[in-house]
């Protein structure tokens, strides 16, 4: 499955939109892909993926009656925080818009090493175009999904790279020296003094802050000097 190959080459896996598949009706003998839902359930089940639900978001009208499902949903791996699930009705689409938030980790945790495509320099009659030139009707001849899936991959993004090539940005990390603990507590009386309206300690004690401030710092800077200082003499 091409999911598990993503979840060996990526810390990350969130896959959100339109399934097509109404998971509520997985035991609905009725449903005529019951048997493929169920399938994508155990599936799921086996990688370890959840599931987040956003309830009905799909509204039709069969026979003079409204007939909604739920098709649009998230799976997600157990690593990712799925928040601030919502839905929005649309007037654009019979689907609701969905809507979510993902926790990332601190900056600082995260690979200096970014891939990113430039998607605002697209001709996008152009790429239109290009797509379109794609054997697409080969899909129709695949025996699996999973098979289809792949190639459909393969023909979209080999055009995607042609107009919006992926490209490196590497992340270079601010260094901030963390204030010792004298400086944070001459800091809260600052602030203290500030939102006491004492004007002359406030004048006194950020005097004290920023001298303070500037011999952490030099000494900082000093420390770093001291390291690279032997590299220069070999």
């Amino acid at each position: 499955m091409t999911t598990e190959k993503e979840m060996r080459n990526h810390k990350r896996i969130v896959l959100a939109g339109d399934f097509n598949l109404d998971l509520s009706r997985v035991n609905d003998m009725n449903y005529k892909v019951r048997r493929l839902a169920g399938d994508f359930l155990q599936k799921v089940s086996e990688l370890g993926l959840l599931i987040t639900s956003y309830g009905d978001t799909f509204k039709r009208h069969v026979n003079g009656q409204k007939v909604t499902s739920e098709l649009d949903w998230i799976v997600s791996d157990k690593t990712s925080k799925i928040t601030k699930v919502d839905k929005i009705d649309c007037s654009m689409s019979d689907h609701s818009l969905i809507v979510w938030k993902l926790d990332l980790p601190d900056q600082d945790h995260l690979d200096p090493v970014r891939k990113f495509r430039n998607l605002s320099k697209i001709n996008k009659s152009k790429f239109a175009s290009d797509l379109s030139c794609q054997p697409w009707e080969n899909l129709a001849g695949m025996s699996t999904t999973e098979e289809m899936a792949t190639a459909f991959n393969n023909m979209f993004l080999g055009v995607l790279d042609v107009h919006a090539p992926m490209r490196i940005s590497i992340n270079k990390k601010k260094r901030i020296p963390k204030p010792t603990i004298a400086l944070k507590k001459l800091r809260r009386q600052r602030d203290n003094a500030r939102s006491k309206g004492n004007i002359s300690n406030l004048r006194e004690l950020r005097t004290k802050c920023n001298s303070l401030a500037k011999k952490e710092r030099l000494e900082e800077i000093n420390e770093i000097l001291k390291k690279i200082q032997p590299l220069h003499g070999e």
